[in-house]
């Protein structure tokens, strides 16, 4: 998987230069700050889903997890904190029980007239967000991150957010000596059938709450990040998978989005 994770840097970096243009074409609309509350609605509606209010997220030093998934990258001109936000498990029930999402900030040291925060993803889908946001704070424009605090989030059910675990090592193992681009049939049959055996394994291990790790959850999920870091609209950029994410946020919340960056293309409508 090595080939693939450089294919992936270069695109962020190359990336990077379409992150200055859109954000800063937009400089002049000031993100205005909020408490987070919710406008109730039906699922349908392009609004949240009526769950409780959204606390402003507590941002906190985290050395030790800079320490972890930055692998050695924090750089002196920022600042890193983290903090958490608190999501219903199933946003069809907002009273019910609930997910600690964990954010990652970096903030440039040389911030001027700030707008807002750039929310990213990195994909996958499985990838943790939080080593994103410090991996972009030096290849993306200083007239972005001047006017954008970068806030990288562990989505449900991955890294440092109630991660799902339910494949076993060998499994995984598996699934990182396939083929990332299949040729030949054989090579495609044989990617179906361990998916296949993924989704039983994890079908097994939570048998009545796996579809609580969806796409649309995380959307609503994104949402209450918004909310939570202080943004009236959300800027944000999503790279492959995050590009679907980015899609399902727009289809549910259209009147909350700033300005977006997908790297990738969705087959949704």
């Amino acid at each position: 998987m090595t080939g693939v994770f450089r294919r992936q840097g270069r695109r962020r970096k190359a990336v990077s230069v379409l992150v200055a243009a859109a954000l800063i074409a937009l400089s002049g609309c000031g993100a205005r700050a909020v408490t987070g509350d919710f406008s109730p609605g039906p699922a349908s509606s392009g609004q949240a889903a009526g769950g409780p209010p959204v606390a402003p997220v507590a941002w906190k030093p985290c050395p030790d997890v800079i320490a972890d998934v930055g692998q050695g990258q924090a750089d002196a001109r920022f600042s890193y904190s983290c903090g958490t936000v608190t999501v219903p498990q199933d946003w069809a029930k907002p009273t019910g029980p609930t997910f600690q999402l964990e954010l990652l900030r970096v903030r440039s040291k040389n911030q001027t007239n700030r707008i807002g925060s750039l929310l990213v993803n990195p994909g996958g889908p499985g990838a943790s967000g939080l080593g994103l946001a410090v991996d972009l704070a030096g290849s993306i424009p200083a007239a972005v991150t001047g006017r954008f605090d970068l806030v990288g989030f562990d989505p449900r059910g991955i890294g440092r957010s109630a991660p799902v675990r339910c494949i076993p090592n060998p499994v995984k193992d598996q699934s990182t000596e396939q083929t990332v681009d299949p040729v030949s049939q054989s090579e495609f049959d044989q990617q179906v059938t361990l998916s296949k055996r993924i989704g039983q394994l994890c079908q097994q291990a939570y048998p009545n709450t796996l579809g609580l790790f969806s796409t649309e959850q995380t959307a609503r999920d994104l949402d209450a990040i918004r909310a939570g870091v202080g943004d009236s609209k959300i800027t944000y950029l999503g790279f492959s998978y995050g590009t679907e994410l980015g899609a399902v946020y727009a289809h549910l919340f259209p009147a909350n989005i700033r300005a977006f960056v997908l790297t990738a293309r969705s087959t949704r409508n």
